[in-house]
Protein backbone atom coordinates (compact mmCIF):
# COMPACT_ATOMS: atom_id res chain seq x y z
CA UNK A 1 0.00 0.00 0.00
CA UNK A 2 1.48 3.36 -1.01
CA UNK A 3 1.99 6.05 1.62
CA UNK A 4 -0.05 9.24 1.57
CA UNK A 5 1.90 12.11 0.02
CA UNK A 6 2.15 15.57 1.52
CA UNK A 7 1.81 17.88 -1.46
CA UNK A 8 3.47 21.27 -1.50
CA UNK A 9 2.42 22.29 -5.00
CA UNK A 10 -0.22 21.00 -7.42
CA UNK A 11 -0.77 22.72 -10.76
CA UNK A 12 -4.53 22.69 -11.12
CA UNK A 13 -4.22 24.37 -14.52
CA UNK A 14 -2.00 21.64 -16.02
CA UNK A 15 -3.92 18.78 -14.42
CA UNK A 16 -7.35 20.03 -15.46
CA UNK A 17 -6.24 20.74 -19.01
CA UNK A 18 -4.67 17.30 -19.43
CA UNK A 19 -7.46 15.46 -17.67
CA UNK A 20 -10.11 17.12 -19.81
CA UNK A 21 -8.38 15.77 -22.90
CA UNK A 22 -8.19 12.29 -21.40
CA UNK A 23 -11.86 12.40 -20.38
CA UNK A 24 -13.07 13.65 -23.76
CA UNK A 25 -14.12 11.83 -26.88
CA UNK A 26 -10.84 13.00 -28.47
CA UNK A 27 -8.77 10.85 -26.11
CA UNK A 28 -7.50 8.70 -29.00
CA UNK A 29 -5.89 11.79 -30.52
CA UNK A 30 -3.79 12.51 -27.43
CA UNK A 31 -3.10 8.78 -27.08
CA UNK A 32 -1.65 8.77 -30.59
CA UNK A 33 0.41 11.89 -29.86
CA UNK A 34 1.96 10.28 -26.78
CA UNK A 35 2.19 6.77 -28.19
CA UNK A 36 -0.23 5.31 -25.64
CA UNK A 37 -2.90 2.67 -26.22
CA UNK A 38 -5.78 4.36 -24.39
CA UNK A 39 -7.64 1.06 -24.15
CA UNK A 40 -5.26 0.25 -21.29
CA UNK A 41 -7.18 2.74 -19.14
CA UNK A 42 -10.80 1.99 -18.30
CA UNK A 43 -11.41 5.53 -17.06
CA UNK A 44 -10.61 7.50 -20.23
CA UNK A 45 -13.34 9.10 -22.29
CA UNK A 46 -15.93 9.09 -19.46
CA UNK A 47 -16.23 12.65 -18.19
CA UNK A 48 -19.96 12.28 -17.48
CA UNK A 49 -19.35 9.54 -14.89
CA UNK A 50 -16.60 11.45 -13.07
CA UNK A 51 -18.56 14.27 -11.42
CA UNK A 52 -17.17 13.47 -7.97
CA UNK A 53 -13.53 12.86 -8.90
CA UNK A 54 -11.04 14.68 -6.66
CA UNK A 55 -8.14 16.79 -7.87
CA UNK A 56 -5.63 14.29 -6.49
CA UNK A 57 -7.39 11.48 -8.34
CA UNK A 58 -7.11 13.52 -11.54
CA UNK A 59 -3.41 14.04 -10.79
CA UNK A 60 -2.82 10.30 -10.36
CA UNK A 61 -4.58 9.53 -13.63
CA UNK A 62 -2.59 12.15 -15.51
CA UNK A 63 0.66 10.80 -14.04
CA UNK A 64 -0.34 7.22 -14.89
CA UNK A 65 -0.93 8.25 -18.48
CA UNK A 66 2.35 10.19 -18.75
CA UNK A 67 4.45 7.39 -17.29
CA UNK A 68 2.86 4.87 -19.63
CA UNK A 69 3.77 7.16 -22.53
CA UNK A 70 7.49 6.99 -21.73
CA UNK A 71 7.61 10.77 -22.07
CA UNK A 72 8.87 11.27 -18.50
CA UNK A 73 12.64 11.47 -18.18
CA UNK A 74 14.96 12.33 -15.31
CA UNK A 75 16.85 15.58 -14.60
CA UNK A 76 20.02 14.34 -16.32
CA UNK A 77 18.01 13.17 -19.34
CA UNK A 78 14.72 15.10 -19.51
CA UNK A 79 12.12 14.23 -22.12
CA UNK A 80 8.86 16.11 -22.69
CA UNK A 81 8.52 15.84 -18.89
CA UNK A 82 10.94 14.87 -16.12
CA UNK A 83 10.67 13.60 -12.56
CA UNK A 84 13.03 13.36 -9.65
CA UNK A 85 13.62 13.39 -5.91
CA UNK A 86 16.06 16.07 -4.73
CA UNK A 87 16.89 18.42 -1.92
CA UNK A 88 15.63 21.77 -3.20
CA UNK A 89 15.27 25.33 -1.93
CA UNK A 90 11.80 26.68 -2.51
CA UNK A 91 9.63 29.66 -1.81
CA UNK A 92 8.43 32.94 -3.24
CA UNK A 93 11.19 35.17 -4.65
CA UNK A 94 10.74 38.69 -3.35
CA UNK A 95 11.02 41.41 -6.00
CA UNK A 96 9.37 44.58 -7.14
CA UNK A 97 6.51 42.97 -9.07
CA UNK A 98 3.42 41.39 -7.43
CA UNK A 99 4.27 38.15 -5.68
CA UNK A 100 2.81 35.68 -8.17
CA UNK A 101 5.67 33.17 -8.62
CA UNK A 102 7.05 30.26 -6.60
CA UNK A 103 10.34 28.62 -7.48
CA UNK A 104 12.13 25.39 -6.56
CA UNK A 105 15.90 25.31 -7.11
CA UNK A 106 18.69 22.74 -6.92
CA UNK A 107 22.34 23.74 -7.38
CA UNK A 108 25.35 21.42 -7.52
CA UNK A 109 28.84 21.82 -8.97
CA UNK A 110 27.66 20.64 -12.39
CA UNK A 111 23.88 21.08 -12.52
CA UNK A 112 21.23 23.73 -11.90
CA UNK A 113 17.53 22.90 -11.87
CA UNK A 114 14.85 25.57 -11.62
CA UNK A 115 11.14 24.84 -11.43
CA UNK A 116 8.83 27.85 -11.53
CA UNK A 117 5.09 28.20 -11.37
CA UNK A 118 2.17 30.17 -10.02
CA UNK A 119 1.95 30.95 -6.32
CA UNK A 120 -1.75 30.04 -6.61
CA UNK A 121 -0.79 26.36 -6.91
CA UNK A 122 0.98 26.18 -3.54
CA UNK A 123 -1.25 23.87 -1.51
CA UNK A 124 -3.28 25.97 0.93
CA UNK A 125 -2.37 29.30 -0.62
CA UNK A 126 -5.20 31.67 -1.57
CA UNK A 127 -5.80 31.97 -5.29
CA UNK A 128 -4.52 35.15 -6.91
CA UNK A 129 -6.07 36.81 -9.92
CA UNK A 130 -2.85 37.11 -11.92
CA UNK A 131 -1.43 33.77 -13.04
CA UNK A 132 2.36 33.67 -13.29
CA UNK A 133 3.81 32.54 -16.61
CA UNK A 134 0.75 33.32 -18.69
CA UNK A 135 0.63 33.50 -21.62
CA UNK A 136 4.41 33.01 -22.02
CA UNK A 137 6.35 30.84 -19.59
CA UNK A 138 9.78 32.24 -20.45
CA UNK A 139 8.55 35.84 -20.54
CA UNK A 140 7.09 35.35 -17.07
CA UNK A 141 10.33 33.80 -15.88
CA UNK A 142 12.27 36.81 -17.14
CA UNK A 143 10.13 39.04 -14.92
CA UNK A 144 11.30 37.01 -11.93
CA UNK A 145 14.92 37.45 -13.05
CA UNK A 146 14.46 41.18 -13.52
CA UNK A 147 13.16 41.62 -10.00
CA UNK A 148 15.61 39.31 -8.23
CA UNK A 149 18.97 39.78 -9.96
CA UNK A 150 21.12 42.88 -9.99
CA UNK A 151 20.34 44.76 -13.20
CA UNK A 152 23.98 44.73 -14.31
CA UNK A 153 23.96 40.92 -14.36
CA UNK A 154 21.18 40.90 -16.93
CA UNK A 155 23.69 42.26 -19.43
CA UNK A 156 26.23 39.52 -18.84
CA UNK A 157 28.55 39.00 -21.85
CA UNK A 158 27.24 35.63 -23.03
CA UNK A 159 27.11 34.04 -26.46
CA UNK A 160 23.42 34.08 -27.34
CA UNK A 161 19.87 34.37 -26.00
CA UNK A 162 19.84 30.83 -24.59
CA UNK A 163 23.15 31.38 -22.82
CA UNK A 164 21.77 34.64 -21.40
CA UNK A 165 18.75 32.81 -20.03
CA UNK A 166 20.89 30.01 -18.58
CA UNK A 167 23.18 32.58 -16.97
CA UNK A 168 20.19 34.22 -15.29
CA UNK A 169 18.87 30.87 -14.06
CA UNK A 170 22.27 30.05 -12.53
CA UNK A 171 22.49 33.51 -10.91
CA UNK A 172 18.99 33.31 -9.43
CA UNK A 173 19.36 29.72 -8.22
CA UNK A 174 22.67 30.49 -6.50
CA UNK A 175 21.27 33.61 -4.85
CA UNK A 176 17.90 32.22 -3.80
CA UNK A 177 17.59 31.50 -0.08
CA UNK A 178 14.43 29.46 0.31
CA UNK A 179 13.33 26.61 2.54
CA UNK A 180 15.53 23.56 1.94
CA UNK A 181 13.52 20.36 1.80
CA UNK A 182 13.66 16.88 0.32
CA UNK A 183 11.01 16.80 -2.39
CA UNK A 184 9.78 14.71 -5.30
CA UNK A 185 8.23 16.16 -8.42
CA UNK A 186 7.07 15.77 -11.99
CA UNK A 187 7.54 18.77 -14.26
CA UNK A 188 7.13 19.83 -17.87
CA UNK A 189 10.47 20.49 -19.60
CA UNK A 190 10.87 24.00 -21.00
CA UNK A 191 14.61 24.27 -21.66
CA UNK A 192 17.65 22.07 -21.13
CA UNK A 193 21.21 22.78 -22.16
CA UNK A 194 24.73 23.66 -21.11
CA UNK A 195 25.79 27.03 -19.76
CA UNK A 196 29.36 27.78 -20.77
CA UNK A 197 30.51 29.83 -17.81
CA UNK A 198 34.11 30.74 -18.46
CA UNK A 199 36.42 27.94 -17.37
CA UNK A 200 33.55 25.65 -16.34
CA UNK A 201 30.21 24.57 -17.73
CA UNK A 202 26.93 23.62 -16.06
CA UNK A 203 23.86 21.71 -17.15
CA UNK A 204 20.77 23.90 -16.78
CA UNK A 205 17.23 22.54 -16.66
CA UNK A 206 14.14 24.77 -16.56
CA UNK A 207 10.70 23.32 -15.94
CA UNK A 208 7.21 24.01 -14.66
CA UNK A 209 5.98 21.54 -12.03
CA UNK A 210 2.85 19.46 -12.29
CA UNK A 211 3.27 18.62 -8.63
CA UNK A 212 5.85 18.83 -5.86
CA UNK A 213 5.52 16.75 -2.67
CA UNK A 214 7.58 16.03 0.40
CA UNK A 215 9.93 13.09 -0.22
Amino acid sequence: MSSVKTYLYISDAKINMFYEQLASSDVHKIGAEYGVDVKLFKWVGHRETETLITQQAKLQRVLEFLRTSKEVGIPSHPLRYFSGALTMSWGVPVGNSPLTAVIFTSVTANDVILLAGSISHIVGHPKVSTEFLSPSYLAGLYEVFRDNIDSSSLNAPVQDANQQLFWEVVALARKFNGVRQNVEFVAKTHMYGTFEGGSSSMNVLIGSPIYVAEA
